[in-house]
């Protein structure tokens, strides 16, 4: 086996680091330690027939300061007496392998994010080095505002203000835009994964750079000149529905199945867009709201809940995702996280706990027969008017 140098090994762990899954390793992994590396060895032809090469190999280990080599003593042939030779070295620690890299770039790096998991702790160590570039060319200080940023926001926390209008922890909002992904995998940490799944924007509750345009329809039929129209969100912040009872409806695609209803006026395709839901002249309305029946469906529910405590959820029951199971429910490929949200009903909570647990846990509006949502809807409205 040819031998190795010290500058073939910093080579190499050099290489090492550039790797995202090994340096993740190097900084978070306990058990990879001790880390033996062998140097190789020297053959008799090496040490008779190149004796300056033999002796600089051993003199550039002798040298070394990091880690603990291991030296043998070995004779060779025309030799009256044995040679020591660094035949192994042998790395104790995290410390000790940053340092055998010799390279004042990841040593650097590696003090920043050694600083950043004493303040915050494996979890944001971890994003930052999986963002190498990041952790790299951002200084600590940077690091660290991006951190508090992360910790300081939360689900609607913006209220339907535009990202320049929110508070960012003393940090402009270009620098919020310029690592708005790091920031995003931070606040994941804190929020199992729901952050980058709705963007941060639309998690924190900002008013989206363009207005999304909502279908609302008439389901009475007498409510406007028209069957259908569209309506920006947040132009019903301000305007009111000339109708008794709303009903929400996560996709768009839903309006087929709907009944006609006297008195009634259905928001469809809202998605994660209910920051239009907290206006005011909505206190005096019956709301229904309909969604897929998945982690995500659920999870919209709960943030409608966040404006509108009393709206009434329809067709999100764990009955009938058991009555369409067999035929409809398909695969959830990512799930909203591992815990039910807050603003769910005790029944709510149940059902989303039943779906993180099925091979297919997700059954989409669409799915739901016409004659299932004819019954649940008007149901529905004949509550309100027994009230």
């Amino acid at each position: 086996m040819p031998v190795k140098s010290p500058k073939d090994i910093s080579s190499k762990l050099v290489r090492q680091w550039s790797r995202t899954t090994k340096r993740q390793q190097i900084l978070f992994d306990e058990t990879l330690w001790p880390i033996e590396i062998s140097l190789g060895t020297l053959t008799n032809k090496d040490i008779i027939n190149h004796t300056s090469l033999a002796r600089d190999h051993i003199a550039s280990w002798t040298s070394w300061q990091t880690g603990m080599i291991n030296w043998e003593e070995k004779s060779f042939r025309g030799l009256s007496e044995p040679i020591s030779l660094p035949t192994k070295l042998t790395l104790r620690n995290r410390s000790e392998w940053i340092q055998s890299t010799q390279n004042t770039d990841i040593q650097a790096t590696f003090e920043k994010l050694s600083k950043l998991q004493s303040l915050y702790g494996d979890q944001f160590a971890s994003v930052f080095s999986k963002h190498h570039k990041t952790s790299t060319t951002l200084s600590l200080e940077r690091c660290i505002h991006a951190s508090t940023v992360a910790l300081s926001l939360y689900p609607n926390c913006a209220d339907g203000l535009p990202l320049r209008a929110v508070p960012l922890a003393g940090t402009d909002t270009k620098f919020v835009e310029n690592n708005e992904k790091v920031i995003t995998e931070l606040m994941d940490t804190r929020f199992e994964g729901k952050v980058s799944q709705l963007g941060l924007k639309a998690f924190i509750g900002c008013t989206p750079s363009q207005h999304h345009w909502l279908l609302v329809a008439d389901l009475d039929g007498n409510q406007f000149p028209f069957e259908q129209i569209r309506i920006r969100d947040s132009e019903l912040t301000i305007s009111a529905l000339p109708t008794s009872n709303i009903l929400i409806v996560e996709n768009e695609q839903c309006l087929y199945l709907l009944p006609k209803l006297k008195n009634t006026i259905a928001v469809l395709g809202s998605g994660n867009n209910l920051n239009w839901l907290k206006a005011s002249w909505l206190d005096d309305r019956a709301v229904g709201y309909w969604g897929d029946i998945d982690t995500w469906g659920l999870t919209l529910l709960s943030a409608a809940r966040t404006y509108r405590p009393k709206l009434d959820a329809l067709l999100m029951t764990i009955d009938i995702y058991k009555e369409h199971q067999e035929r409809f429910a398909v695969c959830e490929e990512t799930t909203a996280g591992n815990t039910p949200p807050q603003q769910l009903t005790r029944s709510e909570q149940e059902l989303y706990a039943h779906l993180l647990e099925q091979e297919r846990g997700r059954l989409e509006q669409e799915r739901i027969p016409k004659p299932a949502v004819h019954d649940a809807v008007i149901s529905w409205l004949e509550s309100l008017t027994a009230t």
